[in-house]
């Protein structure tokens, strides 16, 4: 298998908050005095995760998210969002593949993401909402960390690397499977020739391939781990 050149410098598997509990078994995070400060929303499973221990993600994980997504895609009108539980419960799959995914990338050192590269995410996402100073305020009005931020961007964008290369993986369709897929009549280039529309078609039916072996891909990911989410 053709790899990249790399090794991983961000290795944190475990999410959690320095200094407070949130073990495996645990539906919530107490501080020292058992003070509740937080829930833990699932946990990942698994005899792949080796010696690292489960992976944790927490109901400020989910927000967190929500709130960056909502930045980067609505901009300054997505500065506070209507987070309710049926919000929170459509992200959830979402984070948890990305959870799994991140998970491959460093087991098998396929990717590896530059300070640089996660300051210019955070420089793209202020810049949705008016600049780095009103990123500042928008995180200490929402009470999230820096580093936090940092964390998931950096996440998301080893995520994003190792999803393009596992699609890079997957080979265009050979002459005979494109013309045999053209005489079937499942393309929405019914009606032209095949000359007229071998490329379109070839692009066409790649696309299709990676998307398949994506979900395939992730599926074998859910049953290779062991997945426990907590409803209340």
């Amino acid at each position: 298998m053709r790899r990249m050149s790399i090794s991983v410098a961000f290795s944190v598997i475990i999410l959690f908050i320095s200094g407070f509990r949130a073990r495996a078994g645990d539906e919530k995070v107490e501080d020292a005095e058992g003070k509740l400060l937080d829930r833990v929303v699932a946990v990942i499973e698994g005899d792949e995760l080796g010696g690292e221990g489960a992976m944790i993600l927490l109901l400020s994980d989910l927000i967190l998210a929500v709130r960056v997504d909502a930045v980067r895609v609505f901009g300054e009108d997505g500065l506070d969002p209507r987070i309710n539980q049926q919000m929170l419960k459509r992200v959830i799959n979402e984070e948890l593949e990305s959870m799994m995914i991140f998970r491959e990338a460093v087991r098998f050192e396929m990717v590896t993401i530059s300070d640089a590269r996660v300051r210019s995410a955070r420089d793209e996402l202020a810049s949705r909402i008016g600049g780095p100073a009103r990123m500042e305020t928008w995180l200490e009005q929402s009470g999230i960390q820096a580093e936090t931020l940092d964390e998931l961007l950096r996440r998301r964008l080893v995520v994003e690397a190792f999803i393009k290369y596992k699609r890079s993986e997957v080979a265009p369709p050979e002459e005979d499977e494109l013309k045999a897929i053209y005489s079937s009549g499942q393309h929405p280039y019914v009606g032209k020739s095949y000359a007229e529309v071998r490329e379109q078609l070839k692009a066409f039916e790649h696309a299709r391939r990676k998307v398949s072996f994506l979900r395939e891909w992730i599926g074998k990911l859910r049953k290779a781990y062991r997945i426990r989410v907590f409803e209340n």
